[in-house]
């Protein structure tokens, strides 16, 4: 999954050596827009800013799990 995501012009993805997820950002990019567009393609994910309420958190970000993926 990362060596297709790496193939994303301008993406950066953070975070994948740590656990069950990993931050996929995408500059000047709509983050609302991308998780309607990965819902409807049937892939559940969140923007960062869901869970930011009193910090900066990076634009363009969204978190994807990757726990309890069925192959």
């Amino acid at each position: 999954m990362l060596e297709e995501l790496a193939k994303i012009p301008g993406a950066t993805v953070s975070g994948a050596q740590a656990g069950l997820h990993f931050l996929l950002t995408l500059p000047g990019r709509d983050e609302g827009r991308l998780v309607e567009l990965a819902r409807a393609a049937g892939v559940p994910v969140r923007g960062l800013s869901t869970y930011c309420r009193e910090c900066d958190c990076p634009e363009s970000t969204l978190v994807l799990g990757f726990a309890g993926l069925k192959l």
